[in-house]
């Protein structure tokens, strides 16, 4: 395999004088670069060659320049694409263009989602490498077609805007582009179309309706506060509703889901497993029958970082929960996304939780106990970074992939008591204390979120 080091860099073009003159000056400005060169050509346009080059790059190490705007007048563009290439070693594929502003379309065969497509110059790439150097949100323009692909990119929160818009280049020049939107069927058609599809676009970004489970425990209630300035949210949660006896007929008007019930605490699962699988695991597959039933268009299942332990009750029911949710992905045509979340702690937490406890125990001048030495540690997360991943989760997390929204902080129980200042009583460890490992966060750059409060910042927080 190619070292990053000596990357191979692929020149999509095609034959004409004054592309000829474009790599010319590319190459020029490339100056003594090392890197083996391909030259990637085709008399008939540029969409065979593009398309070319991406079989023929190597995912692991090639870098493919979809255009050359960019690479002619921004000085030191080599090194800026190895540092974002670099960043992530999945990363095949950059732009070197503004053609970022224009891809968005997702291919629905084979590889549905594992594939967007640059609208002007035809070509496919792989998502992820988009999503890592070049996020899409719904702030990016999204050239509608009228074919399927277009409406699961509309339905999936991106702007529908006419292909007619006018672009200010990077090089400042305006650009206007028409096409599609300027063919007479969809000029024509319009209303028709908006109702066979129901298309729901307004500029004003109409917000969309979320059903949040769990919505009265300690997280859902922050996650209600945060979503609602963005989506229209809709509360679910004992002792209205339950996941094991409700005939879900409110998903009718709901467009997404974010589930947080379930059953938690490690001692309640290990002393009462029975209810535990009934709602960890029974429950969620009657939320996620129905969702698939009306057709809600995505699912968050908020799990834990303990799934891939499986050494207590809690940790195999949502492990059970994350096989059932991928299977109503693959089996059943359902959009789902599994966030695993570290140690939340925050404002409204249960008082047996370590950090309230010890909390409550300065505030008392109290001794708390400790069960272990006090080594143990854990990725202790602010719930308020905790909500704001979820909600980006929701907002850009892509069907099948799994996120891990906590803090990369690991402190362990003793750091806690010292910065505290307090003294603890120990005692031996149960039977459900689990064995913590280091799970590293989602990139920052692919969900665009990182969390804020250290745990110093966020116990401060919590007393005043």
């Amino acid at each position: 395999m190619t070292e990053f080091d000596k990357i191979t860099i692929i020149i999509p073009s095609y034959e004409s004088k004054e592309n000829d003159l474009l790599v010319k000056k590319l190459l020029e400005s490339m100056g003594k670069v090392e890197y083996p060169i391909i030259i990637q050509k085709n008399k008939s346009g540029l969409t065979i060659p593009l398309n070319d080059a991406v079989q023929k790059a190597d995912p692991t190490h090639d870098l493919i320049f979809l255009s050359d705007d960019m690479i002619l007048e921004e000085e030191g563009w080599i090194e800026k694409l190895r540092e974002k290439a670099y960043s992530d070693p999945k990363i095949g594929a950059v732009t070197s263009s503004f053609t970022w502003k224009k891809v968005g379309r997702v291919r629905t065969d084979e590889s549905a989602l594992d594939y967007a497509f640059c609208g002007f110059n035809l070509c496919y790439i792989k998502r992820e490498v988009i999503d890592k150097i070049f996020p899409l949100d719904e702030e990016f323009l999204f050239f509608f077609w009228e074919d399927d692909v277009s409406i699961q990119m509309q339905e999936l929160g991106y702007k529908v805007v006419p292909e007619s818009i006018k672009f200010t280049h990077p090089s400042g020049r305006t650009v206007s582009r028409f096409g599609h939107f300027q063919n007479q069927v969809f000029n024509n058609s319009w209303k028709h179309f908006t109702e066979k599809y129901n298309v729901k676009y307004n500029k004003d970004n109409e917000k969309g309706v979320v059903l949040v489970t769990g919505s009265k425990g300690f997280i859902g209630q922050h996650l209600v506060e945060e979503l609602k300035p963005y989506y229209e949210v809709i509360e679910f949660d004992l002792p209205e509703h339950d996941l094991l006896t409700s005939d879900f007929d409110l998903l009718k008007k709901v467009d997404y889901v974010v589930n947080l019930a379930a059953q938690t605490g490690l001692k309640e699962c290990h002393e009462d497993p029975i209810k535990t699988i009934d709602v960890n695991v029974t429950g969620l597959s009657k939320l996620l029958f129905h969702c698939a039933k009306y057709n809600i268009k995505k699912v968050v299942h908020v799990s834990t970082w303990a799934a891939e332990n499986e050494d207590t009750t809690y940790d195999v029911s949502k492990a059970c929960g994350e096989k059932i949710v991928n299977l109503y992905r693959t089996a059943y045509g359902l959009e789902t996304v599994i966030v695993r979340l570290g140690t939340t702690y925050g404002k409204g937490m249960k008082p047996e939780g370590v950090i309230a406890a010890f909390l409550k125990c300065k505030e008392e001048g109290t001794t708390p106990v400790v069960t272990g030495d006090g080594t143990a540690w854990r990725q202790f997360t602010y719930v308020n970074d905790t909500v704001k991943g979820i909600k980006q989760v929701l907002k850009r997390g892509w069907p099948g992939k799994v996120y891990y929204v906590l803090s990369s902080e690991k402190t362990t129980i003793n750091e806690l008591l010292e910065s505290l200042e307090l003294k603890a009583e120990y005692k031996p460890s149960v039977v459900y204390d689990v064995e913590p490992f280091y799970v590293e966060p989602t990139s920052s750059r692919e969900l665009r979120w990182k969390p804020e409060y250290t745990v110093k910042k966020g116990m401060e927080d919590m007393i005043t």
